[in-house]
């Protein structure tokens, strides 16, 4: 599964769980977040808070995080 996460009018922070990665995402911009196919289906979760999204990811595989300019950020699991 493919997901994408803007920030629209001010910055955003998305911190990436367990690992604690943390990335900026500034206002007009988005990273897109790719959760894998594995058996038992996706187990991960997103929580929005006043300072950004923590997304936890899922236990079966790798994620793995693009910026808008299609820049691997980082391969998480």
């Amino acid at each position: 599964m493919r997901f994408m996460v803007e920030a629209s009018k001010i910055p955003i922070t998305v911190t990436f769980e367990p690992s604690g990665a943390e990335y900026v995402v500034e206002s007009g911009d988005h990273l897109i977040i790719e959760w894998p196919n594995g058996p038992g289906g996706l187990l991960g979760s997103v929580e929005h808070s006043p300072d950004g999204l923590v997304i936890g990811e899922p236990g079966n595989g790798l994620s793995r995080i693009w910026r808008s300019s299609g820049e691997e950020l980082s391969i998480l699991g």
